[in-house]
């Protein structure tokens, strides 16, 4: 593994990844992973900043000025700090 590490760190300098990232992916493809594409996480997706929610958001407001950043967030399901991003981007 040092071997693999230092071929690393000969080819790509200053750029190789740390010893310790290499120590990690090393026993990951040692443990079957073929690629290195990250893994899908469960859970919500990293933003809520679609399309969809924008024209939801949207459509909301049309109805109704009076609706809140936590009112919104209520009704869509959506954080209220995306509902606010959305609201001034």
């Amino acid at each position: 593994m040092l071997g693999a590490y230092a071929m690393l760190k000969e080819v790509y300098g200053n750029s190789c990844l740390s010893r310790t990232q290499v120590f990690e992916w090393f026993k990951r493809f040692k443990e079957g992973r073929e690629t290195t594409e990250a893994d899908l996480l469960p859970g919500r997706p990293s933003t809520s900043k679609t399309d969809e929610n924008i024209e939801k958001i949207g459509k909301l407001i049309l109805e109704d000025r009076r609706l809140s950043i936590r009112g919104l967030a209520g009704i869509t399901g959506i954080d209220k700090e995306c509902v606010r991003q959305t609201l001034h981007a």
